[in-house]
């Protein structure tokens, strides 16, 4: 807001604004993002998803997706691991150090033989998350099922949600990856 003449322009901070979101009904997410997820999910052809923030976890917060066996990975309500989840990566790439350091003090168990747990290695991977701008898990958190996830940048440059594409992994990466991609 501003006052009139000579006024000072006032904005939420990233540490309010994140508490905001966090604690926000997924209701309005719901009505919000169905939409756009529900033709995500039908030119995909695959499970679609929005993750959010709260706190250092990743939260899914709403999901559509056209085969009912691939629902049960992305109902809203499960935390989706830093070090693994698509989504996950999507959102804790783009934190500060604090939130990162947060995130990554959690225990980060190994999933499957791809998951990686070495802290390094995590911060690696969060820097081609933002050089390239979108995220992977192949199959890093159950063997045979791959999911790709861009951030959602606000007008400040803050990411407090993801949207994903999850599915099994030939027809999520290959000759997919960059029609998913693309799509996201």
């Amino acid at each position: 807001a501003s006052g009139g003449q000579g006024g000072r322009a006032y904005s939420v901070g990233p540490r309010l604004s994140r508490i905001l979101h966090a604690t926000a009904d997924d209701g309005w997410l719901d009505t919000l993002t169905r939409p756009a997820l529900a033709a995500l999910a039908e030119e995909s052809g695959e499970a679609c998803y929005l993750t959010k923030l709260v706190g250092s976890r990743v939260v899914v917060a709403v999901s559509q997706a056209p085969e009912v066996r691939w629902r049960s990975y992305v109902q809203p309500g499960i935390e989706m691991p830093p070090h693994a989840a698509a989504t996950g990566k999507a959102i804790i790439a783009y934190q500060d150090e604090a939130l990162i350091r947060r995130a990554l003090a959690t225990e980060l168990p190994r999933l499957t033989v791809n998951t990686r747990s070495d802290e390094n290695w995590i911060r690696e991977e969060f820097e081609r998350v933002r050089g390239r701008g979108y995220a992977t898990c192949i199959g890093e958190i159950d063997e045979g099922l791959a999911a790709i996830a861009a951030p959602v940048l606000q007008e400040d440059g803050m990411v407090i949600y993801s949207v994903g594409i999850t599915g099994p992994v030939q027809r999520i990466v290959g000759d997919n990856l960059k029609k998913h991609v693309d799509a996201l």
